[in-house]
């Protein structure tokens, strides 16, 4: 064999092989990256998430009505005890929600405070269950 093509080889092999070092870098830093934007996007969306729950209204498990203090109302109830308790509520929506080719009533009740500490508290119903009371100061 010629001298002049083993040492055309050798170049060859030299190159490809720096060339695949190459592309072994590059394609580890490009993973670098990819996952390194991937935590920063991922840890911002969580800080994102965590000041609007900070800025979200608290929901609460129990609320004692207004015109009826000594008593309490507490998530699980259906309308009919929260009626008896309560009262009937100053403003009432209802809506229909969907999902799996089912509607599901939602009904949203609201109780409103206009005395010296003034309060909106809104109970959300479930077809007939209350599942979420949330009260907010209207001041």
């Amino acid at each position: 064999m010629c001298p002049r093509n083993e040492q055309v080889k050798q170049r060859k092999s030299r190159v490809l092989g720096w060339q695949l070092h190459r592309m072994r870098r590059s394609l580890a830093i490009f993973w670098i990256c990819t996952v390194f934007q991937s935590v920063i996007s991922t840890t911002a969306a969580a800080n994102d998430s965590k000041s609007f729950e900070i800025a979200q209204i608290p929901t609460l498990s129990a609320w004692r009505p207004y015109n009826n203090p000594d008593r309490l109302i507490s998530v699980g109830m259906n309308k009919g005890q929260v009626i008896a308790i309560a009262g009937k509520p100053d403003h009432e929506e209802s809506y229909y929600q969907g999902g799996g080719g089912r509607l599901t009533r939602i009904s949203d009740w609201y109780y409103i405070r206009s005395d010296f500490d003034p309060q909106t508290t809104i109970l959300k119903f479930v077809q007939e269950n209350l599942v979420t009371i949330t009260s907010t100061s209207t001041r």
